[in-house]
């Protein structure tokens, strides 16, 4: 806000203060105050009262940006609440899991976020060897990019989910061992039918002898169950072993990381009401001493200019400026006691467990358990 441009010159302008000055000393030659009267002149009056009149302009150009970013801040927080009331019950259901196995979260890749990164760079690697395959066939462009992803996605998606299944073996143990053979199984045969169309196509074609299309029939089934095989292990070293313990896991690192992010914004806009309030605060004393310059201006004047020389009892009391209450003044007291008791909230939830070693939360140790 610029307020020198727009309210202090009205008041603190070399004109003004000529004018304060000569009005100081044509009050003091006609004894204006009287030397006994304890209230002060009308034009001392008048001059607290503009002080007081631009304080209030300042509170009323600040108060709309405050107000603003109060109620950003207030939709931040009730998210924050959100957040924390589910995040002190999923922790609550985590801990009572873990306390049923006696033990933490076991896992062996570094994180679930990497793990997704290297199974996409496995489907990607995937897609390329199988359009260098497809291609011998001579289709479309289209229909050879289809047949590729399919394939480069389908590999890596089986691979997921045996070593998930191989990790954690759901019950019915039964059903899932079929899902695995039918998925292992499935998946051989599938690669094992590619290539003998494949083979065929060459020969036929006349593009590579018997022994040449079966030496690339076995360098690309290798190749693939090489990848299927990587994938799958893979999959399984990025599990948790018991399903609901890892799942309730990742929720909870997920919640924290939500609640973060959250925080990181509700500091943002704190950082930016502060600013707010400390150039209001600053605006506002600025005034005021302006103000009291000038009534000193204005008494200093008029005591010199009393043939007597005596000095009004008016004079002896330092003058009072009525100040507006600034806009959010209270609100950070609030602010940071709503914030402290969300996290004292969360901070009882990581702790809660009973008969078991504490571990640290999922939230603030982005890492996983190994």
């Amino acid at each position: 806000m610029a307020l020198g441009r727009s309210m202090i010159p009205a008041t603190n302008s070399f004109w003004h203060r000529l004018l304060v000055r000569r009005r100081g000393r044509r009050d003091g030659r006609a004894g204006i105050p009287a030397l006994n009267d304890p209230e002060p002149s009308e034009y001392e009056k008048q001059l607290v009262s503009r002080g007081a009149q631009h304080m209030t302009q300042v509170v009323a150009a600040y108060a709309p940006k405050i107000r603003k970013l109060q109620a950003q801040l207030e939709a931040m927080i009730e998210r924050l609440k959100d957040l924390t009331s589910r995040f002190t019950d999923v922790m609550g259901r985590y801990n009572r899991r873990r306390q049923e196995l006696g033990r933490d979260v076991i896992v062996h890749f570094v994180s679930k976020r990497a793990y997704r990164i290297i199974m996409v760079c496995i489907a990607l690697g995937e897609f390329a060897l199988n359009a260098q395959a497809f291609e011998v066939f001579q289709k479309p462009l289209f229909m050879t990019i289809l047949m590729a992803a399919s394939v480069g996605i389908g590999i890596p998606w089986l691979a997921h989910l045996c070593g998930i299944w191989i990790k954690q073996w759901p019950k019915p143990t039964l059903r899932t061992a079929i899902k695995l053979a039918i998925c292992v199984l499935g998946t051989v045969g599938g690669l094992l039918a590619i290539n003998t169309a494949r083979i065929a196509h060459l020969e036929q074609a006349g593009l590579a002898s018997a022994s040449e299309a079966r030496a690339l029939q076995g360098a690309f089934l290798g190749i693939n169950l090489l990848v299927f095989l990587a994938a799958t292990f893979l999959s399984y070293a990025a599990h948790e072993q018991d399903q609901e313990l890892d799942n309730l896991y990742e929720k909870v690192k997920e919640l924290g990381r939500k609640i973060k992010a959250v925080e990181s914004e509700i500091s943002n806009l704190e950082g930016h009401l502060k600013g707010l309030r400390d150039r209001q605060r600053t605006d506002l004393d600025l005034i005021k001493h302006i103000t009291m310059e000038l009534i000193h201006l204005y008494r200093t004047e008029n005591h010199l200019a009393r043939k007597d020389g005596a000095k009004p009892k008016s004079f002896e009391t330092e003058p009072q400026i009525p100040e507006p209450s600034p806009v959010g003044d209270n609100y950070f007291r609030t602010l940071g006691d709503q914030i402290e008791h969300l996290r004292k909230m969360r901070r009882e939830a990581q702790t809660a467990e009973i008969g078991a070693p504490a571990a640290s939360s999922p939230s603030e140790d982005s890492s996983e358990r190994r």
